[in-house]
């Protein structure tokens, strides 16, 4: 796992493939009901999303909008919402459509709040 101290110097690619490593671990905290755990990845998700933007990388992370697994998906389509907004919609519709939980959720409340402009991508 890329340490804080670490991401600065760590080549985009890594990166990406650290943000779908913490999205599985995600997931798997979700199955095993470790919210605890999974509340301390988002800090890792958005230290990692966050020095992606610093670069202007973060559209490296679309090839993930088609992963297999659905937190993956949903972490990179709200993470690229500012840099492919068409691509990274569609997404989150998909996740909606697929009815596939808690996931579709947050989709649906992330794409109601984007159109009411209660949410603003950064």
């Amino acid at each position: 796992m890329i340490t804080n101290q670490r991401i600065k110097s760590t080549v985009t690619s890594d990166l990406v493939t650290a943000f779908e490593r913490i999205c599985l671990d995600q997931y798997e905290c979700l199955l095993d009901r470790k919210i605890a755990r999974y509340n301390r990845l988002i800090d890792k998700i958005i230290n990692i999303r966050e020095e992606l933007k610093a670069r202007g990388g973060r559209q490296a992370l679309l090839p993930l909008l088609n992963h297999k697994n659905r937190q993956v998906r949903y972490q990179a389509a709200m993470a690229t919402l500012l840099v492919a907004p068409a691509s990274a919609k569609e997404a989150l519709e998909k996740l909606i459509k697929s009815h596939e939980f808690p996931q579709a959720a947050d989709a649906s409340i992330a794409l109601d709040k984007l159109a009411d402009g209660s949410f603003v991508p950064s």
